[in-house]
């Protein structure tokens, strides 16, 4: 699908069936870049990495509103997913067993790798921002 209809197209997509299947979870999205502002050899890692942060997201923060964004700026792409929930629990206090998904490694590996970082801002009761970045070359994406 991101081959054949792009980056934008698929994501669309995936926010509206997210919608459906999480209907007590409000998703809002602004994507403000046109498709030829995306390097296609991001697209992959920018999908995948929406789709953990969502389902996190949508298993754990206890929520009520999901914010998405994707945007070019400052010389960067920019991902951002944004939930009203309680905030991730400090590892200190987390109880044996709890919190031991590969999620969070996996969506920080997959940025890295893709020549980006991942950062997770959290507050408990205030929510918790994720938000991957890739900088973007002059001639890159456009």
């Amino acid at each position: 699908m991101l081959d054949d209809l792009g980056l934008l197209a698929t994501l669309r997509w995936y926010l509206g069936n997210f919608a459906r299947l999480y209907p007590n979870l409000e998703v809002r999205h602004h994507l403000d870049l046109a498709e030829s502002d995306i390097p296609p050899d991001l697209r992959t890692p920018i999908f995948r990495i929406l789709q953990e942060a969502l389902t996190n997201a949508a298993k754990h923060s206890g929520g009520r509103l999901l914010k998405v964004g994707l945007s070019r700026e400052a010389g960067a792409l920019t991902l951002t997913v944004r939930d009203d929930g309680g905030g991730l629990i400090p590892a200190s206090d987390r109880t044996v067993g709890e919190g031991r998904g590969l999620g969070l490694s996996s969506m920080r590996e997959r940025a890295t790798l893709s020549g980006g970082e991942l950062n997770i801002q959290t507050r408990p009761g205030k929510g918790t921002t994720v938000v991957a970045s890739w900088p973007l070359g002059s001639g890159t994406g456009g």
